[in-house]
């Protein structure tokens, strides 16, 4: 399949450069039909799909004043490329935007490509990119074509768009005292031009475009000229004066609180910090301290974890208790559990016993194990947004770069996987930002074994029940810890090879000056990741809620309040034969598994649900009968599949099934290995 890609953009923009860059040596002038002078075209290869690219040539608007802007007309009304790749100036956004503007009025088949952004970060020009993609209908991508930097992630987005069969609306700007005169010419225009949008046409005209005007008939143009000089009477102005100012003021309301300046840190300051993260022996040692304390101190407040063990540790287990009673999970399940308690004796007397089940344990369960998740998400995003408009993050890319190499990673790998101890969902995602196409799809498949909170809380449940000593407990969550990332570092180089050999990518990050952070800029980071976690993987996960409420509460008779006789017990007792070898031959071990398939955080209540308590640490004895089963069972919980909703996205990123359905044979095999080890060891 063959896709049809234009470039479009002011002059000085940075559009030849983005050009040769992705199309190299393949770049040659050709004679394009219908178009009287020679463009630049070139071929180029992503995902297995052929991409033609077409150079415009270098225009400040479509209105056929000059030349360049004849061509670039031309080329889009008659070649209708599949989709339109916009250059924007990310250090004069204003003067660039008027262009894309007019653009978007004709077509939506388009991405934007805010460029030089290794400029802007330099002058400390922060650009809300997710804020003007949402008012402009299309994806917005920030990009360094001198540097390659976000190349990737623009073909991805310009890929997606093309072969998207949703059909949106064209831009409509408010064009004030136009409106009228504009509905009146969209009239006349019913019957012709019908390839292009209506409204786009009668712009046009009325701006006295004489290519558009050119394709109506005779009587059709005399009757909009007409309306033409209309307007100049009774408005006093000229109408493409009007439609220029109109354009201008939807930009200025656009920009107006999605760029922001912030300050830089004195030289003196930044080369004081720079002699310390920058140094090749205490720089690592300094960033792994400050990522540790920094995501610690987010844990802690999301979940009380690792604080309680601390505290625990230290003799204060009322303090422990109580930290994790006012963390924020703690507080949003306190808050779901009156909820759901509140409903159930309310409806308990009016509804069915499955309807009052399916409520409260089902949707209201799903949508609580969302809740859960949301302010880690946020906090994480929070953390990070800090980190990278300090500049801190770019340096410590750099600072762990040397030793990714050995893995087949660069520095750039450290901010998914710094996010897969949130959520693996985001920490996929996340993988867009790489330009290595090979390094993207490697660590888009090892990212499951980072473990994310979900597992977390787990581990933490399961080894505080078995273990009694705190410093036991605190030794155990680390040696897990250890052990998951050793194997996401392994396993990061074998799919390295598995997917295409063992060159190890170049950083090619830019070092930018430190910003005093800004909380406007850290809140656009947050805000849009957050958001994208909650489309990508919240319908996911409350979906899969109810998927695990069905199994536990429906058998082959209906509804049944005994978890013996449902269908999540049949299929733990015919996949009882598989967990034998590693000590978890019991059916109520295998349900456990199951639902740790369909989400991580449906372990303990399921475990739960089995026992028949509320008390994890007496449900967790109920299904666990000796140590070496309990750590048989947590192997197998850092390293088996991931949830579906990480599963989906890994899909949807990697976008070739062959190789996720490996990674998952790989994961289970690799389970199963170090499970039957560690529990026939013991």
């Amino acid at each position: 399949m063959r896709i049809l890609m234009a470039l479009a953009g002011n002059p000085n923009v940075g559009k030849s450069t983005l050009f040769n860059r992705l199309t190299g040596e393949t770049a040659h002038v050709a004679n394009w039909p219908g178009v009287t002078v020679e463009l630049k075209a070139g071929r180029l290869r992503h995902h297995d799909l052929d991409i033609t690219v077409v150079d415009l040539p270098g225009a400040y608007g479509l209105s056929s004043g000059d030349e360049a802007e004849s061509v670039a007309q031309e080329f889009l009304l008659k070649e209708k490329p599949d989709v339109v790749v916009i250059v924007l100036d990310a250090t004069s956004l204003h003067r660039s935007l008027y262009l894309a503007i007019r653009i978007l009025e004709m077509t939506r088949k388009a991405v934007l490509a805010v460029n030089m952004m290794d400029v802007a970060r330099r002058r400390a020009i922060h650009v809300d990119l997710s804020g003007i993609s949402a008012v402009l209908g299309v994806p917005v991508v920030g990009t360094s074509a001198i540097r390659g930097e976000g190349l990737g992630s623009l073909l991805d987005r310009a890929i997606e768009v093309s072969l998207s069969k949703e059909k949106l609306k064209p831009l409509k700007i408010d064009y004030d005292g136009l409106d009228p005169y504009i509905a009146e010419i969209e009239r006349i225009l019913e019957d012709e031009l019908k390839e292009l949008p209506r409204r786009f046409a009668a712009v046009a005209v009325l701006e006295g475009n004489e290519r558009i005007l050119s394709l109506l008939s005779e009587e059709k143009r005399a009757h909009v000229l007409k309306i033409v000089d209309k307007v100049r009477r009774e408005l006093k102005e000229d109408p493409s004066v009007i439609a220029i100012e109109s354009r201008y003021r939807f930009v200025d309301l656009l920009l107006r609180d999605r760029v922001k300046v912030t300050r830089l840190v004195s030289p003196s300051i930044a080369k004081k910090i720079d002699r310390v993260l920058l140094h090749p022996i205490v720089g690592p040692f300094t960033s792994f301290l400050l990522m540790l304390s920094l995501f610690g101190a987010v844990f802690s407040l999301n979940m009380g974890f690792p604080l309680n063990v601390i505290l625990s540790y230290a003799g204060l287990p009322h303090l422990s208790s109580l930290l994790e009673k006012l963390s924020l999970s703690g507080i949003i399940g306190q808050f779901l559990d009156l909820l759901s308690e509140l409903l159930r004796s309310r409806l308990m007397m009016i509804s069915p016993e499955w309807f009052v089940s399916l409520l409260t344990d089902g949707i209201l369960a799903g949508v609580g194990s969302v809740l859960t998740f949301l302010p880690l998400v946020l906090l994480v995003f929070l953390a990070l947004g800090a980190l990278q408009d300090s500049g801190l993050l770019s340096r410590i890319a750099v600072t762990f770069d040397k030793f990714l190499k050995r893995f087949g990673l660069s520095g750039k790998s450290v901010f998914p996987a710094i996010l897969g101890f949130g959520c693996n969902v985001p920490a996929v995602m996340a993988t867009r930002a790489m330009d290595d196409d090979v390094e993207r799809t490697s660590v888009s498949l090892s990212i499951p074994f980072i473990p994310c909170q979900a597992r977390l809380i787990v581990l933490a449940a399961i080894s505080s029940s078995v273990f009694k000593e705190p410093v036991v407990q605190s030794f155990f969550m680390m040696s897990m810890y250890l052990l998951s990332l050793l194997v996401f570092l392994i396993t990061a180089k074998f799919m390295r090879y598995l997917v295409r050999g063992p060159q190890t990518p170049e950083l090619l990050l830019e070092i930018p000056p430190y910003h005093v952070p800004s909380l406007k800029v850290v809140w656009w980071y947050a805000r849009v990741n957050t958001a994208h976690f909650l489309r990508k993987a919240g319908t996911v996960i409350f979906v899969v809620t109810l998927i695990m409420w069905a199994l536990l509460h429906l058998g082959p008779s209906g509804y049944t309040t005994s978890i013996d006789n449902s269908f999540a017990a049949i299929s733990g007792r015919a996949l009882s034969f598989i967990g034998a070898p590693i000590g978890l031959g019991d059916w109520r071990i295998i349900l456990t598994l199951e639902a740790g398939f369909l989400a991580k955080e449906a372990v303990l209540s399921t475990m739960t649900t089995i026992a028949g308590t509320a008390k994890l640490s007496e449900a967790v004895n109920v299904v666990l009968s000796s140590v070496k089963q309990a750590i048989s069972l947590c192997l197998i919980m850092l390293i088996y599949v991931p949830c579906i909703a990480t599963l989906s996205v890994m899909k949807s990123e990697v976008k070739k099934i062959k190789l996720v359905l490996v990674a998952i044979s790989y994961e289970l095999l690799l389970a199963y290995l170090m499970a039957a080890a560690a529990y026939h060891l013991l």
